[in-house]
């Protein structure tokens, strides 16, 4: 009995002891299993290897290839705007207008041309000894009719009327020019006896007639042309008016010229 006694007294004190060294071994492996275990290792070099996995290296080159094709649309745009199909597009119609400018008369052009043949006129005149008072009833004509040819629209639609216009009109200059140079060169002392030329003042009056049919006949023109720039219109309508003014010199000449009889004109007229 006191054996047994003995022996469970050495048994307790051995389950004292051991209780505690397995709790504190059941510890330990706890606290190294969260720490070092395989799971946090492979944790550890999971978060290590993703860090310099390839799939950081791919996001790297994502990140930069997104730049290059930043890049390749942005140059394309500029490219085609310096020297793309659309430019050459947008030129060709801007090309065409001028062509088409060119078929018309521009109102610098027509004035150019006529100071240049009023000129050329005055000189031509001038060499064929023609008096300066007459010279200039010649240039108004001439000067006149040649603006209406140089005009490209009435130039090609009306080409025939405006040479006919200007054949008439040159013959009926010629014979004014005669009609008021003998009115001119009448001397003194027959005017003061005999009075003015009766016959060159008819004449006179008979192509002042011709001459306003022609001068109606360019005004009809300018009002037919629907293509003609309105600052050549006026600027032809400016011509009109000239040839009107000088219709009304030669009429007034020959008016005065009738009125003149002399001292003894009366006897005959």
């Amino acid at each position: 009995m006191k054996r047994l006694l003995i022996i469970l007294i050495v048994a307790l004190i051995c389950a004292t002891c051991v209780v505690p060294v397995l709790a504190d071994s059941d510890d330990n492996s706890g606290n190294r299993s969260p720490d070092s275990g395989p799971d946090d290792v492979a944790g550890n070099g999971s978060d290590d290897s993703s860090d310099d996995s390839p799939g950081d290296l791919s996001d790297d080159n994502m990140d930069d290839s997104p730049d290059s094709i930043d890049d390749g649309p942005g140059t394309a745009p500029s490219s085609r705007d310096d020297s793309g199909p659309d430019d050459l597009v947008d030129d060709s119609p801007d090309d065409s207008g001028q062509e088409t400018g060119l078929g018309h008369t521009e109102e610098n052009e027509l004035e150019d041309h006529i100071l240049k043949q009023e000129i050329e006129i005055e000189s031509e005149l001038e060499r064929e000894g023609i008096d300066d008072a007459v010279r200039n009833n010649q240039k108004v004509y001439l000067v006149g009719v040649d603006a209406f040819q140089y005009v490209t629209e009435l130039n090609s639609t009306y080409d025939d009327d405006l040479t006919g216009i200007e054949t008439e009109l040159g013959n009926s200059l010629a014979a004014t020019t005669r009609a008021e140079m003998q009115i001119r060169s009448r001397d003194a002392v027959t005017r003061f006896f005999m009075g003015g030329d009766e016959t060159a003042a008819h004449q006179l009056e008979q192509h002042i007639d011709a001459n306003e049919v022609r001068i109606n006949e360019l005004e009809q023109l300018i009002g037919k042309c629907t293509t003609c720039n309105e600052q050549v219109r006026e600027q032809l309508r400016d011509l009109i008016q000239e040839m009107d003014q000088e219709q009304d010199r030669l009429r007034e000449l020959s008016r005065l010229e009738l009125q003149d009889r002399g001292i003894l004109g009366w006897i005959w007229k």
